[in-house]
């Protein structure tokens, strides 16, 4: 429905009708002010997240690994195991990417979303959201 309404307004704008092509954005597809909101959780409240959701990408079901095993590897084994503080992905063992639970908005904060529980999941940084059946 987005994408015909800016079909109409390229339509108008196309025939030098500027004035109606305005009307029709502010009709039909008019421009919503969001609050801009910080995503703002504590390390507790992402721990919190993180076990209620067991820790599973609830995009694609992949097991994460919580934070602090994986730190603690990387101490214990340095060279094998490495961690860079600047998360240069050339100097970090490839398992920070691949198994480190993150905390996504299923409403983006950008579009209006919240940061409630209700609107926060478990996801992962490697992982498309969107994995094909």
């Amino acid at each position: 429905m987005e994408a015909d309404v800016l079909k109409q307004v390229c339509n108008l704008l196309d025939s030098n009708n500027e004035n109606k092509a305005e009307e029709v954005i502010n009709r039909q597809y008019p421009f919503q002010n969001i609050e801009h909101l910080n995503r703002s959780y504590t390390k507790s409240k992402m721990l919190e997240i993180f076990l209620r959701d067991g820790f599973i990408d609830r995009y694609s079901g992949y097991k994460l690994i919580f934070p602090p095993v994986l730190r603690l590897l990387s101490i214990k084994f340095p060279d094998s195991f490495p961690f860079h503080k600047n998360w240069k992905m050339s100097e970090c063992h490839i398992a920070y990417w691949e198994l480190m639970p993150t905390i996504d908005h299923i409403k983006p904060i950008a579009q209006g979303g919240t940061n409630d529980d209700s609107n926060l999941i478990l996801g992962h940084s490697d992982n498309p959201k969107f994995v094909e059946d």
